[in-house]
C-alpha cells in the first residue's frame, strides 16, 4: 500500500512536498478512521485531494453548501471540517459558514483550503484552525488538528 500511495502522489497533478507523507505515515494511528466534512460548492476542484485522504485512511464526506453541511454536522460526528471560502451556488461563503458553526456551538475545528491565498486580506476567524492553498500544508494542518484533539 505504501508504494501504491507514494506512486499515486508522485504522479499527482498536485504540486507539494512529498515529505508530508512521512509525517502522515508516522502518525497513522492518529489519522486512520477519522472523519472529515469537506464543504465546497465545486467538488471537481477537490477530487484528487479527497481520493488521497481516503487512501490515507481518512473518511471524507462532501457537502456542497453551508446549509447541507450544518445538517450533516448536527447528524454525524466529524473530527474536522475543511472548507473553501468563496461559494457561488448558495450565496453563502466559508466565513459565514464558520460563524454559523461557532454560533451553533459545534466545536469541530475548521481549516480553510482555498484557491488563492492572499495573506494581506487577513486571516480566518479565531475559531478556524488554519488556512492554506497548498495540499502539503493542508495535510500538516490535518495531522496537527487530529493530534491536538487526540490529547484532549
Amino acid at each position: 500500500m505504501e508504494a501504491k500511495r507514494a506512486r499515486r502522489v508522485k504522479d499527482s497533478s498536485l504540486n507539494y512536498d512529498l515529505s508530508v507523507l512521512d509525517r502522515v505515515n508516522r502518525n497513522s494511528d492518529i489519522v486512520k478512521n477519522k472523519r472529515i466534512l469537506w464543504v465546497d460548492d465545486d467538488i471537481t476542484k477537490i477530487k484528487e485531494e479527497t481520493e488521497i485522504l481516503n487512501e490515507l485512511g481518512i473518511n471524507v464526506d462532501i457537502s456542497t453548501s453551508g446549509v447541507d453541511a450544518i445538517d450533516k454536522l448536527n447528524t454525524l460526528n466529524y473530527d474536522l471540517i475543511l472548507s473553501d471560502i468563496m461559494r457561488k451556488e448558495d450565496g453563502d461563503n466559508g466565513l459565514a459558514f464558520a460563524k454559523r458553526v461557532s454560533d451553533e456551538g459545534i466545536n469541530t475545528p475548521i481549516i480553510f483550503y482555498i484557491s488563492n491565498l492572499e495573506r494581506e486580506k487577513g486571516t480566518p476567524p479565531a475559531h478556524a484552525f488554519g488556512i492554506t492553498n497548498r495540499f502539503d500544508e493542508l495535510l500538516h494542518l490535518v495531522v496537527d488538528s487530529f493530534s491536538r484533539r487526540s490529547t484532549k
